[in-house]
């Protein structure tokens, strides 16, 4: 009887297992449970509740990808580049000049007749980059589709129960009951269940043209005449853009579905300063072209990004996200709450949606920078979602006074710095003295920025690392503290926890864009190195900043699952960065939790010859593309596109 009872027993799970349409079930009785987020049980109350999740499956091969997309263009990411033309000495010259007479209008006519020239090439530049990434998110597409398609027929999900299928990344969105979940987390082709969370905003001056005279970028405009033309942006809101004078049609439209915050009063809506921000006609990227994607009641901030991406955009601004924050009465004690939110899982998404699809991602870092009091307890915040991703660029705030004088630059109380022990941020701060203010309105000056440089270098677009790099180095110095009580942050200290690698130049990152000061090197197996030679006359300068930034490709694969947080993570490299003069090492920088790297050198000779050494650290096996980026607080904007690692600076 009992050998009956036996062979019912296993036919009964024969038939489950074909029922569900599951290849395999993991054989350890527990592994299942690692799969699934702690949040959604504290989010439940019967079994039969519906609860929104992220679905994580197994994920597609990359290199496949990739080597589709080069066989079918017959061309890589290596090379994009087209533009040659190299700025004549005696321009050069002059240009460098420019900062003891500013109003020489020949120079700046001159100025104009070299972009002229690189129009045309800069054009098949942009041509050349658009089409490669163009066709390789439409492989990814079309790989990731039938991903989530095989495995919905599988799972037997039904329609109305699924909020979001990703297009971009191995996810899907969906309500489901905590015995659907359970069962699930069960199969071979699910790596991870998490909590989905509601996005919020993270909103909290002067007129923008006025801001734009005060941080030298209407310089830009009219000395090197750039604007951000043809340059794509996508913006990522809670309600869509409401076009006007300010924000003309002609420029700005609308992807996806559609939202619009009732008010009389445009100028105090939210996604329409972040716009006027960004590329409004004050704004930094004046001539760009914008579309503006919301976070509706059916769209979710995953679909949102993902209608930008399709529409072909390279740049997303986020002035909005998910709020983390502690309160005395939640389950978790603070260190545990830390802990499991130090790497959320929209971050973790977010750093796979940059790697895979090039794509840079601005993001506002939030305006928690103080502890909130509640009932004489005070409710710890961190940075806002996706800001502690590694790969997208978390921009905090400070106050530049509407002056050119950087000695008055003051730092904002509320700007969020607390990354919870995750990866170090933020990375950078940018004003915020400005139509709505808060951190919203710091990272749409960063995102119209990078469209300036996009516009004088479109093959930047595929790396997203060597923007950050390059923004990184334009910091030459850090504002003052908020309060008397505040420690004061310093360029010589590298990386530091409220400004990251200082207050963003666009002068100058344009310059280090311009001149070529950057490149990228490829680091391959458990350790590994690289040097760069960079011949630098120092002039007038008085500090050297050269920084690094690298990605985190994170995918899925079916291991072991030890951990709901470790199966959709790839490896966060630790990288090294040391400047050398000769076998004397004169600064270093040396992170553990970190996504850039920043050393400052605060006392360049006249003239001399230094070496930038990337060491990868962390004895991980496994490849990154790391960007790396130099400049001096005293040099003028030039075009060169000369050997990787040289630039000289003519005088």
């Amino acid at each position: 009887m009992k050998k009956i009872y036996k062979a019912i027993a296993i036919l009964l799970s024969f038939i489950l297992v074909a029922g569900l349409g599951f290849n395999t079930f993991a054989e350890n009785a527990n592994s299942w449970k690692n799969k699934i987020d702690p949040k959604i049980y504290e989010h439940t109350e019967s079994k039969n509740d519906k609860i929104p999740v992220y679905i994580w499956i197994t994920d597609v091969d990359h290199n496949e990808v990739v080597e589709e997309t080069e066989n079918t263009l017959g061309y890589g990411e290596e090379d994009l580049a087209v533009i040659d033309e190299n700025m004549s000495d005696e321009l050069a010259a002059e240009i460098a000049a420019l900062s003891e007479n500013p109003d020489n209008k020949t120079v700046s006519e001159e100025i104009r007749d070299y972009m002229d020239k690189t129009k045309k090439k800069r054009e098949k530049e942009k041509e050349k980059t658009d089409k490669y990434i163009g066709e390789k998110r439409k492989n990814y597409k079309e790989k990731y589709n039938k991903n989530s398609k095989d495995f919905l027929e599988k799972a037997k999900i039904s329609d109305e129960d699924i909020v979001f299928i990703s297009q971009y990344a191995p996810m899907i969105i969906a309500e489901l009951t905590e015995k659907q979940i359970e069962k699930l987390a069960k199969s071979d082709d699910v790596d991870a269940i998490y909590f989905y969370e509601s996005v919020v905003g993270v909103d909290s001056g002067i007129s923008m043209s006025e801001i734009c005279e005060s941080t030298n970028v209407s310089y830009i405009h009219e000395t090197l005449s750039l604007s951000g033309q043809n340059v794509k942006i996508g913006m990522v809101e809670k309600f869509n853009v409401i076009t006007n004078n300010e924000l003309p049609p002609e420029r700005f439209s609308t992807v996806g579905e559609t939202s619009y915050e009732e008010t009389s009063d445009d100028d105090l809506i939210h996604s329409n300063n972040t716009a006027q921000i960004l590329a409004g006609e004050n704004g930094v990227a004046n001539q760009a072209t914008v579309y503006s994607s919301s976070i509706v009641a059916n769209q979710s901030y995953s679909k949102a990004i993902e209608e930008l991406l399709s529409i072909g955009v390279t740049l997303i601004n986020s002035s909005c996200g998910y709020l983390c924050d502690y309160y005395y009465d939640n389950v978790q004690t603070l260190d545990e709450f830390m802990e499991s939110n130090k790497y959320s899982i929209i971050d973790k998404w977010t750093d796979h949606i940059t790697t895979y699809h090039n794509v840079s991602f601005i993001v506002s870092a939030g305006n928690y920078g103080h502890d909130i009091d509640k009932d004489g307890v005070s409710i710890k915040h961190r940075i806002s979602a996706p800001g502690l991703a590694y790969n997208v660029i978390t921009v905090g705030a400070y106050d530049n006074k509407n002056t050119l004088d950087f000695s008055d630059d003051t730092m904002y109380y509320y700007s969020s710095y607390n990354d919870f022990g995750g990866c170090a941020k933020p990375d950078l701060v940018a004003p915020a003295n400005m139509l709505g203010g808060g951190t919203s309105s710091s990272a749409p000056f960063v995102s119209g920025i990078i469209a300036l440089m996009l516009e004088l270098r479109p093959s930047l677009a595929a790396y997203p690392q060597i923007i950050k790099a390059i923004l990184s180095a334009s910091c030459h110095h850090k504002a003052l503290p908020a309060a008397n009580t505040d420690a004061t942050e310093t360029m010589s200290q590298g990386l530091t926890d409220k400004q990251g690698t200082g207050v963003v130049d666009p002068y100058r990152a344009i310059s280090i864009t311009g001149s070529g000061s950057y490149g990228i090197r490829t680091l391959t197996g458990t350790t590994a190195s690289t040097s760069i030679n960079i011949a630098q006359p120092a002039y007038n300068a008085s500090g050297l900043n050269v920084s690094i930034a690298w990605l985190r490709a994170n995918t899925v694969t079916s291991s072991d699952h030890s951990s709901a947080n470790s199966v959709t993570e790839a490896p966060a490299h630790n990288l090294n960065l040391s400047l050398l003069s000769g076998s004397t090492t004169l600064k270093s920088s040396a992170n553990t939790n970190s996504s850039t790297e920043m050393v400052y050198y605060s006392s360049p000779t006249s003239t001399s010859a230094y070496t930038v050494k990337i060491d990868k650290v962390d004895s991980v096996s496994g490849t990154v593309k790391v960007g790396y980026a130099w400049s001096l607080d005293d040099e003028r904007f030039q075009y060169k596109d000369e050997h990787e690692g040289i630039f000289y600076l003519k005088n």
